[in-house]
Parts: structure tokens; C-alpha cells; sequence
């Protein structure tokens, strides 16, 4: 939670302090507006109350201060998606070869998408865990069998820390030892986004007729669809920095993403 919060507040910070910019050149030019109409006839004294009171009134309007990191309004605008949006994005996000879903998301990037994609995969993989658990119990003691909740906390712990931590390692490198411009916003999106293709497979992987080898290839499938699309995008934004930054970075997220795909095969894919 600290790890995303920091990087937050500069967010909220730098948007706080565009917005107070676009407000005062707005109230500026509505000031010329109201007055410096020349196909209006002015009636009346510069004094007047009315209009004393009118400019009073269009000031608050324009004063209205940006909403705080610890206010629901201030993450709004990290949902503000709709249907089409997220559907396009994650097809984007599945096709192996495309490097540029970080151009495309650039600034516009969300977390609706990756917040509701991490929260199904953990229902998916607890779901598919426990099948898993109870086809690999001998059938004389399946009577007594029980659901094992633990299994969604670890899913939940395993999965969001995934997506919050590594995401955020990553943003950090980007920022201090690369000119790319990519906010960490845009790197929770595309780390969200590419794990969909593991929705399905855990729920393929629950079927005890694919057998051991046919849960190999779906974990290794979701793992290259996934994957690949992580690093050809990170690669293409690397490929004007040193060799040893590019291999270091593009090493650590391939080596994490991997481990992500080994600890969901044989904690939770596995009914041996």
C-alpha cells in the first residue's frame, strides 16, 4: 500500500496544480468576456452590487479546489472507462506482437480494467485450487472434505502484490535511469491488462481430464501470451539505453513474471 500511495499523492499534486492553472486562465478570459464585449451596451454604474455579486459568484465557482487523495472523488478519474474501452485494451493486451499498448494508453491509462481482472483471477484461481485439492483427495475421505478458504487470501496477497509491487519497481527504474515518460499509472495498466489471459486458464486448469501435461502448456500459453506483451513493450521504450540497464530490466520482469506462473501451477494447479 505504501508503495502505490507515495507515487499517488505526486500525482494528485501535479494534477492539482494544472488544474488551479487551467482555472485561472479560464475566470481570465471570462473576466474579458463580461466586459470587454464591444456589441454590448453597458447600463448602469461600475459599482454596481449586482454586478459586484455576479463576479463574487463566478470566482467561487472557478475556486473550487481539486479533491484530495483521501477523498472517492480524486479516484474517479482512474475508472472513468467505459465497456468499449476496457474490451479493446484487453484484446490489445493479449496479442503478443503489439509494442505499443503503452503509447496507446499513455496518460489515458485506467485501473478499473486491472482492478477487476487481479479480483477475478483470485476467484478463479482459489475456485480452481480447491478443485484441484478435492479430486487429488482419495474418494473414501471426500466425505469429510472441506473447502479451504486460505486459499483466497493467498490467491488475493499473491496476486495484488504482484500487480502493485512489481508494477511500481518497474515505474521507479523507468524514472530515475531512462528519459521515457511513462507514468506508473500506465504501468499498472499494462501489468493489469496482461493478466487476463490467465482468467481462462485457471478455470481450464480446474478440468482434471486436461492431466498434468495439458496444465503444463495452459500455464506456459497464459505465461508467453502474457509475458511477451510486457516485454516487447518495456523493450521497445529501452532500446535507446545502455545494454546492461536493458537486459537488467528486461531480466527482472521476465524472471517475475515467470516465478507469478510457477507458484500458480504448483500451488494451485496442482492434483497430485
Amino acid at each position: 500500500k505504501t508503495a502505490v500511495f507515495f507515487p499517488l499523492c505526486l500525482t494528485w499534486l501535479e494534477a492539482a496544480s494544472m488544474s488551479s492553472m487551467e482555472d485561472s486562465t479560464v475566470i481570465s478570459m471570462q473576466g474579458v468576456e463580461a466586459f470587454d464585449d464591444p456589441t454590448e451596451d453597458y447600463h448602469g454604474d461600475i459599482t454596481d452590487d449586482t454586478s459586484d455579486d455576479g463576479r463574487q459568484t463566478l470566482l467561487q465557482e472557478h475556486e473550487k479546489p481539486a479533491p484530495a487523495f483521501y477523498q472517492i472523488e480524486y479516484y474517479q478519474q482512474f475508472f472513468d472507462v467505459d465497456t468499449e474501452q476496457v474490451v479493446t485494451r484487453i484484446k490489445t493486451s493479449q496479442w503478443p506482437l503489439q509494442n505499443d499498448f503503452l503509447d496507446k494508453i499513455h496518460n489515458r491509462g485506467d485501473l478499473y480494467g486491472p482492478f477487476w481482472i487481479s479480483t477475478t483471477l483470485v476467484f478463479t484461481m482459489a475456485m480452481s485450487g480447491n478443485i484441484a485439492h478435492w479430486y487429488a483427495t482419495a474418494e473414501e475421505d471426500r466425505s469429510t472434505w472441506q473447502y479451504d478458504f486460505s486459499k483466497v487470501s493467498l490467491a488475493a496477497t499473491t496476486i495484488y502484490s504482484y500487480t502493485s509491487l512489481i508494477p511500481f519497481l518497474v515505474w521507479a527504474v523507468l524514472r530515475w535511469k531512462t528519459q521515457t515518460l511513462f507514468t506508473l499509472l500506465d504501468v499498472f495498466c499494462i501489468y493489469g491488462y496482461s493478466l487476463f489471459s490467465y482468467v481462462p486458464v485457471s478455470i481450464l486448469c480446474a478440468v482434471p481430464q486436461f492431466g498434468s501435461v495439458g496444465r503444463w502448456v495452459l500455464v506456459f500459453t497464459a505465461l508467453g501470451l502474457s509475458g511477451t506483451v510486457l516485454i516487447v513493450n518495456f523493450m521497445r521504450c529501452l532500446k535507446a539505453e545502455s545494454l546492461r540497464l536493458f537486459w537488467s530490466l528486461v531480466g527482472g520482469i521476465a524472471v517475475a513474471h515467470t516465478g507469478l506462473a510457477l507458484a500458480f501451477k504448483f500451488y494451485f494447479f496442482e492434483y497430485e
